[in-house]
């Protein structure tokens, strides 16, 4: 039997899905208790992903940055 190939039972409603939250470098920072720099340092050393639709108009995941800066070395 062939799989009905518009089957949406596994597709997640929108209303499913967790909202992200976007900041930018200097809230990043700010919250973080950093420079700016530090910020465009971890981004530059591919550390933190940004997000956005220009140079100018960068931001980053704030669960991404969390995890970035919690996590331990074992």
């Amino acid at each position: 039997m062939r799989k009905n190939p518009f089957d949406f039972s596994q597709v997640k409603l929108m209303s499913e899905y967790t909202p992200r939250k976007f900041e930018t470098i200097a809230q990043v920072a700010q919250r973080l208790a950093i420079t700016p720099n530090t910020v465009r340092r971890y981004i530059a050393d591919g550390k933190l992903r940004t997000y956005g639709m220009s140079s100018r108009a960068i931001r980053l995941d704030a669960a991404e940055v969390d995890e970035a800066f919690t996590r331990t070395s074992a």
